[in-house]
């Protein structure tokens, strides 16, 4: 059997320096990915603090735009109770009741109030049926913080403010 030479010998394995430079990429692509990561979820955390704005406030606007199109006339109240009772309306408050005109010429009328002294504040619609309901009968957005229906300027505007200070103002509608 014929012995080999040390040089003859094939090389095995891999050299320090290729080793280190292998560590070293691969600690600079996990490095970037955990950055990416970070800066993924920052994001996103961001983003999810404007659902409010960009979630809610179309589908309200949606919903108001309908309702105040077709009303014939509107009036503001200081609350739903105010409403309610059919007391001297104002320019400022948190109830807005709208009037409309059926084919048979009815007059029926609709209100919108925000209920700030439940558990869960709500901008709910309220329909005159033979008498005010207790219960709404349906609501427009739960994720506000406020409500104010003013028509100080001449125009009906009704400024939204959600849970956390974001705040949107809708203008419009008919006297």
């Amino acid at each position: 059997m014929k012995k080999r030479c040390c040089q003859c010998r094939k090389k095995s394995g891999f050299s320090l320096v290729e080793l280190t430079v292998a560590i070293a990429l691969a600690l600079g692509l996990a490095s970037t990915v955990v950055v990416l990561a970070a800066q993924h979820t920052f994001f996103m955390k961001h983003l999810g603090s404007f659902a409010f704005l960009r979630d809610e406030a179309p589908q309200i606007n949606r919903v108001l735009t309908s309702l105040l199109a077709s009303s014939n006339s509107y009036w503001i109240y200081d609350n739903k109770e105010a409403a309610f009772a059919d007391e001297i309306p104002t320019n400022v408050g948190s109830a807005l009741v709208l009037s409309y005109r059926s084919p048979t010429g009815d007059l029926d009328e609709v209100a919108i109030s925000f209920d700030a002294e439940v558990e869960d504040k709500a901008l709910n619609i309220y329909s005159k049926n033979n008498g005010w309901q207790a219960e709404p009968n349906w609501t427009i957005t739960s994720i506000v913080e406020d409500v104010e229906f003013s028509d100080e300027t001449g125009v009906l505007t009704i400024a939204l403010t959600g849970r956390r200070g974001e705040e949107i103002t809708y203008m419009g509608g008919v006297r």
